[in-house]
């Protein structure tokens, strides 16, 4: 007990002077992680757009055409810039000068004192969808406003009372309820993913050159000894980098999440549940990527070339359900579809274990797969190398 004790404490230590002393690992597991954080966070600091400019045409020139733009003024989405007629309106949105347009036409104003209905000409760049969905609702929002002032004040020129006639103005008053991402802000959708897929690839590299670096050490190293079995090599040598990774997602989750002013919603213990097995999966896979691989410069290149793919295939950004079915068959076996989806439930709705349980399920069965087909490829590369040793010839 006490030999195994020592000799896995040995191999814990041997393995944190490798990632001191090797550049590339040392990079990659103590930099990177820290740096894309905190880069790729920034870009989204501030989470939601605001001042989108658009242009309004007021054909009217009426006290109720004016009433209307000052509202669009209002706005805090919104940056109102007049202009006197149509003929620049397609330049600006073509050059994104202006993602947006409205057009309100002559006669705008008498029809609402006579009761007729008049049409207000909405312009939206769909290209950029973020800027043309926030400038869309808000417009939509104001039109409604405004059709309900309008129509109130007329009720009450009838004679009703102010609460009568906003009561029929109105009969149906709504009642929206944001649970999750009140602000529906971009970056607070966006920081989890990102979270989850830095970590992710890091690991996946990591692991996958300091495999490269074992086989390279040969003789000496951990795969060339057979009294060391691959699970004992997995548990000894691999626990340094799962709980580095570990302690990285509790730091990001408690103190990351604050600094851009987020919340992590769920329970840390839970989150960590989800993560174990999902890291397990990523170590599993990136020690037979280097295993195959065995060359550093190409594993940069095989996980700088699946980090797009992972992200949408994860269903996060494009739901898996519109996607054909190979394509979302081939999403649920990877651990990265079932980690981001876990962690952002947990950390952005609050859920809970068994609200995730689907997730934990598929990353167990996958984990426990990668696993079992990377003992019996450890396995082969001890016997091989042992062979070696007996007849060099070979």
């Amino acid at each position: 007990m006490r030999k195994n004790f020592l000799e896995t404490a040995r191999i814990i230590f041997k393995e944190l002077t490798h990632i001191k002393s090797d550049r590339d690992i040392f990079l990659i597991i103590l930099i990177a992680p820290l740096f894309y954080a905190l880069f790729y966070g920034s870009i989204y600091i501030y989470k939601s757009e605001n001042e989108i400019p658009i242009v309004i045409v007021d054909e009217d020139k009426t006290f109720e055409s004016r009433k209307f733009i000052r509202y669009m003024g209002a706005s805090p989405f919104l940056e109102v810039c007049k202009m006197p007629d149509q003929s620049v309106i397609k330049k600006m949105l073509i050059t994104e000068e202006k993602q947006a347009a409205i057009i309100v036409p002559e006669g705008y104003g008498k029809a609402l004192k006579t009761g007729k209905q008049s049409t207000v000409k909405l312009l939206l760049n769909t290209q950029r969808f973020l800027h043309s969905n926030d400038v869309n609702k808000t417009v939509h929002s104001i039109i409604i406003k405004t059709n309900s002032d309008f129509n109130a004040e007329n009720f009450k020129k009838k004679g009703f009372a102010k609460i009568q006639a906003e009561s029929i103005t109105n009969p149906i008053k709504e009642n929206i309820q944001f649970l999750f991402n009140p602000a529906e802000s971009y970056g607070d959708f966006l920081f989890p993913a990102i979270l989850i897929l830095l970590l992710h690839q890091t690991l996946l590299i990591g692991i996958a050159e300091t495999t490269i670096n074992e086989i390279n050490r040969g003789e000496k190293g951990l795969f060339s000894r057979k009294e060391i079995s691959p699970t004992q090599i997995l548990i000894r040598k691999y626990s340094v980098y799962l709980t580095i990774y570990l302690i990285y997602f509790l730091l990001f989750a408690s103190t990351g999440f604050e600094l851009y002013g987020m919340k992590f919603k769920g329970n840390y213990f839970t989150a960590i549940l989800l993560l174990i097995p999902g890291y397990l999966a990523v170590i599993a896979a990136g020690t037979l990527i280097g295993t195959i691989v065995k060359n550093k410069m190409k594993v940069l290149q095989v996980v700088a070339f699946s980090t797009y793919p992972l992200f949408f295939l994860s269903g996060y950004s494009w739901p898996s359900s519109s996607m054909p079915v190979l394509i979302s068959t081939l999403a649920e076996l990877l651990p990265f579809t079932h980690m981001l989806k876990g962690i952002a439930r947990i950390g952005l709705m609050g859920a809970d274990i068994l609200q995730t349980r689907y997730e934990l399920t598929m990353l167990l069965i996958i984990t426990i797969s990668l696993i079992t087909v990377l003992y019996f490829r450890l396995k082969n590369i001890q016997n091989n190398n042992i062979h070696n040793k007996i007849d060099p010839e070979d």
